[in-house]
């Protein structure tokens, strides 16, 4: 975990974190999270997939602001029950 950390810039318990599914890594950052290990972003277990909230939320915000020409940060979600 060290020599990832030190390898892609980030501190050893960010990649603890991510290893132990308490945080995910930027979309921009699978990448280099990849290359770091030999491997493609597919194949890295344990990341990001279809059935993680977060990640299925950060797409679809993406594809909305792109849709109407606005950054995603102004993309907001409600949800109603």
């Amino acid at each position: 975990m060290a020599d990832l950390a030190q390898r892609i810039g980030v501190s050893k318990p960010t990649v603890w974190a991510w290893k132990h599914g308490r945080a995910r890594p930027r979309e921009a950052r699978l990448k280099e999270i990849a290359e770091a290990l030999g491997t493609t972003i597919e194949d890295l277990d344990g990341l990001p997939g279809t059935d993680d909230l977060a990640f299925l939320m950060a797409q679809y915000r993406k594809q909305i602001a792109t849709h109407f020409h606005v950054a995603p940060e102004k993309v907001k979600f409600v949800i109603a029950f």
